[in-house]
């Protein structure tokens, strides 16, 4: 506005910069190791948002994929169940299906559900449920996008026959 020992070109008193934000969010996947059919427990499976934190405006999604040979339609169901219902009951998370969506609401770094494994007459063995994160918009996706866990069935074949085949 006012130079000292220097003259103010009229035409160029402003200028405009535009910051690109080149910081993501990256997302992480992890779940508990092992669980039991027969004590019916659960397994919690942890999503991890790193990096930085959505700013005003700011969306994000990563779509989530159960898989496995634990992947039958009751306990994809059920997995399916369980995240819409926490996603639904978290500020700033929302499901669609195939994806999860977060906008700038969401407070944290982790988002985290759980499915419990139910009992059943069935001899299945030990299956694996398979959790793959894929797409993410507007993120990365941290080398650990999938998580595995074991539910592990301690009745055997074998077992099952000493007691049913008499």
């Amino acid at each position: 506005s006012n130079a000292t020992n220097a003259t103010i070109d009229s035409s160029n008193t402003t200028t405009t910069t535009t910051i690109t934000q080149t910081d993501a969010v990256v997302y992480g996947i992890d779940s508990t190791a092992s669980i039991s059919e027969e004590s019916e427990q659960s397994a919690t499976f942890t999503l991890s948002l790193g990096g930085v934190t959505l700013g005003t405006g700011i969306t994000t999604a990563v779509n989530l994929a159960l898989g496995g040979d634990a992947g039958e339609s009751d306990v994809k169901n059920k997995f399916v169940s369980q995240l819409q219902t926490s996603a639904g009951s978290t500020s700033g998370v929302s499901w669609n299906g195939t994806a999860l969506n977060f906008d700038d609401t969401f407070s944290g770094s982790i988002f985290s559900f759980s499915v419990q494994a139910l009992d059943d007459d069935v001899v299945e063995g030990d299956e694996e449920l398979i959790a793959t994160l894929s797409n993410a918009t507007n993120a990365t996706i941290d080398s650990s996008n999938t998580t595995t866990t074991t539910r592990s069935e301690e009745r055997r074949v074998g077992k099952e026959c000493l007691s049913l085949c008499r």
